[in-house]
């Protein structure tokens, strides 16, 4: 086999330039990568056979343990640069089950020509269009007659006038279709497009194996390239605007590092460290820095940054009292868009103009809901995010305009977030959730720490979560077991029974009243939180509060006359207490997320919204105290005050455990050390009235899989 020197070609009339790695075609000049160039290097060898794949890898990574898919990429690289089809190609046609051969003629621009007739001497780029039609005609001007010509002259005079006189068919409208892009066990995470939208790099995790790898999958390849692996915990990857290149997040013992991998495969390279718990990353549009997610202290809030990859520093762009996290450029790069939380599990959209001077973000939603991912529509003033603002999570749209916020009705997914959208060909992948909760108990030992000895408490095929205790060990839950959130309740040793169903409703949180009575309980009906009481003997139920805050974490005072729960506006956490008659709530506490009270009721313990940790008020003094600090806020499900002392979630590093510490004393003690990560949204749990059991929801499935639509009409 004769070997191809790296002097310039043409590939039909595509100029080939080897020692520069670059590829000219009518539409402009490209760089590809080395690899690329190898691939057609090889090909042109032997120009119209065939070159099996094992010849390719052997000749082109030589030395180096790789898969078929970084040969497919390669492929599909030189495809698109020299815009072939895949389907009707012109250049390079794929032989199944064996390899891969050139199909346009290969003709160097001096010297002797492969698979060509005649040489065609070196040619501008602008007028390299006229190569192949010069070779073509070289090649078909012997075997054309005069009858020939004058068929094909009546043919198309015949075509003409057919096309000039008749009506055309109207095009039917292609209807957009889903279709699974991964479907690996495990879950695959943070997807994202390459540039030219036919490739898309997500992070994979699987159930007993450490670490978590960074994969590419060509969408139209059944097979993935992975370009890590390692118990290193790898996220959120974002592909720069050459294409060329893998920017992505890395923890491993403790460190986290900032890394650039090549999109082909190779070593990563670390390029910077991470700030304090960086999350997300998306380059800026010209390449020369990277915008994340994360911590400016300790226990403060996120706010957006900016990484430049040349100098290795951060600054920061948003400054906040609340976080900041999933940035994202709208197409044209003069948008930058985020998720700003109030509280956990509400948020809202912001959008600011993006240059080197930070601007203002505006608010572009105000739904103080839970939002799981958004992106842009190639028009470049369209939202498209993932909202429970119904009560489960939908995609939703909303423009820059303020426009109100309309379905995305292109999806139909049970639990759908994390949309991103290819500008060049009409494409769109999205994570789906695949999980199942159920309710699992731990003893708790004396004063020891419990060994982990977990038991299944409810079983179903659906997710069971949020228990709550009566005095008498009757079980409150929140389920939907029935198709849709509701309460249940399950006296000991009897069957669960429902007692509060509506449809298209979220349920969350019951909680008992001291005599056992009544449920309070926050539901999510048409888009709007509102706190509801029900009559467990009679299944009455009543809407306490109306008004436009979004109203959660309901709680009983000590006496049960009156309720205590949190009232979110504008992104303003209040504490608010209302009693049972037609009085109008009052303001107790600013700033704070959840309250609950203790057993005489003089001292209310809260978290903040301002500030991590737990603190407490005193009634009479009115005085504000802080309990203890932790690293990260406590949502509402994440404590509870018991006689022995307040139960709260503790992580530490990737163990979840719960600890309890006496108000009084500051005793704090370990008390159980949960089996499974409690890093889930709907994680809660309760202590038994006797402080002997501790109850615990656990995910016992948690998949997720990339969905991929296809054909969407922008």
């Amino acid at each position: 086999m004769t070997e191809v020197s790296t002097d310039a070609f043409y590939l039909g009339d595509r100029l080939i330039e080897p020692s520069l790695h670059r590829i000219t075609t009518p539409a402009g000049t490209q760089a590809v990568e080395p690899k690329v160039v190898e691939v057609l290097i090889a090909l042109a060898q032997t120009p119209g056979e065939v070159v099996t794949r094992e010849f390719l890898l052997e000749k082109v990574w030589a030395g180096t343990v790789v898969t078929d898919h970084a040969l497919t990429r390669a492929v599909s690289e030189l495809r698109r640069v020299l815009d072939d089809n895949t389907r009707a190609p012109v250049y390079i046609e794929t032989i199944p089950k064996s390899g891969y051969r050139l199909i346009a003629p290969v003709v160097r621009t001096h010297g002797d020509s492969y698979g060509a007739t005649a040489d065609v001497p070196l040619l501008d780029p602008p007028t390299i269009s006229t190569a192949f039609a010069t070779v073509t005609k070289q090649k078909k001007t012997r075997s054309v007659t005069w009858p020939w010509v004058l068929g094909a002259t009546f043919c198309l005079i015949f075509f003409v006038f057919w096309r000039f006189f008749s009506t055309p068919a109207p095009t039917p409208d292609v209807v957009p279709h889903t279709t699974p892009l991964t479907s690996d066990p495990g879950r695959e995470l943070s997807p994202v497009f390459s540039p030219d939208g036919n490739q898309v790099a997500y992070i994979r995790e699987q159930d007993g194996v450490p670490g978590s790898n960074l994969f590419v999958r060509l969408i139209d390849s059944e097979t993935p390239l992975q370009l890590t692996d390692g118990p290193t915990a790898d996220r959120f990857p974002a592909w720069a605007p050459d294409g060329r290149r893998i920017a992505f997040l890395r923890s491993s013992e403790g460190e986290c590092g900032v890394y650039l991998i090549p999109a082909l495969g190779g070593l990563p390279q670390q390029i910077m460290p991470c700030p304090s718990e960086a999350h997300g990353l998306v380059w800026t549009p010209d390449g020369t820095g990277l915008i994340t997610s994360a911590r400016a202290t300790l226990d403060g809030p996120r706010s957006l940054f900016r990484l430049d990859v040349t100098t290795g520093t951060a600054s920061p762009i948003t400054n906040s009292a609340f976080s900041d996290s999933d940035p994202q450029f709208s197409p044209d790069g003069s948008f930058l868009s985020f998720v700003r939380s109030f509280s956990p599990a509400v948020s809202d959209l912001f959008v600011m103009a993006f240059s080197d001077t930070p601007s203002s973000p505006e608010r572009i939603t105000s739904d103080h809901a839970s939002i799981a991912g958004h992106g842009w529509l190639p028009n470049g003033h369209t939202l498209v995010f993932s909202s429970d603002r119904l009560g489960v999570y939908r995609f939703w749209q909303t423009t820059l305009d303020g426009d109100e916020i309309q379905p995305f009705d292109y999806v139909s997914a049970w639990d759908p977030g994390y949309p991103i959208f290819a500008a060049s060909n009409h494409r769109m992948v999205y994570v789906e959730w695949f999980y199942q909760v159920n309710l699992w108990r731990l003893p708790i030992l004396n004063d020891t720490p419990s060994s982990p000895n977990p038991e299944p408490v409810l079983s179903s095929t659906r997710n069971d979560y949020h228990p709550a205790f009566r005095a008498d060990g009757t079980l409150a839950f929140v389920s939907n077991r029935s198709g849709s959130s509701d309460v249940w309740m399950q006296p000991p040793d009897e069957e669960p029974v429902r007692l509060f169903s509506q449809e298209a409703v979220r349920v969350q949180t019951p909680e008992w009243s001291p005599d056992g009575t009544r449920l309070l309980f926050s539901a999510i009906v048409d888009g709007q939180s509102d706190i509801f009481m029900i009559e467990t003997a009679s299944g009455q139920a009543h809407q306490l509060t109306h008004t436009p805050a979004r109203e959660v974490a309901p709680t009983w005072t000590n006496e049960g006359q009156a309720v205590m729960y949190t009232s979110i506006h504008e992104g303003h956490a209040l504490i608010k207490e209302q009693s049972l008659d037609t009085s109008p709530a009052t303001v107790l506490l600013d700033r704070a997320t959840a309250v609950k009270a203790s057993s005489d009721g003089k001292t209310l313990f809260f978290s903040r919204s301002d500030t991590t940790g737990l603190w407490r008020y005193d009634r009479d003094s009115e005085i504000i105290s802080p309990i203890f600090s932790t690293p990260r806020h406590l949502n509402p499900t994440h404590w509870q005050v018991m006689p022995r002392g307040i139960y709260y979630l503790a992580p530490i590093n990737t163990t979840y455990t719960i600890r309890r510490i006496n108000p009084e004393t500051g005793t704090d003690q370990l008390v159980s050390t949960l089996p499974h990560s409690a890093n889930t949204s709907e994680f809660s749990f309760a202590v038994s009235p006797d402080e002997s059991w501790l109850y615990y929801t656990q995910r016992d499935r948690n998949e997720t899989d990339l969905m991929m639509v296809e054909d969407l009409p922008f």
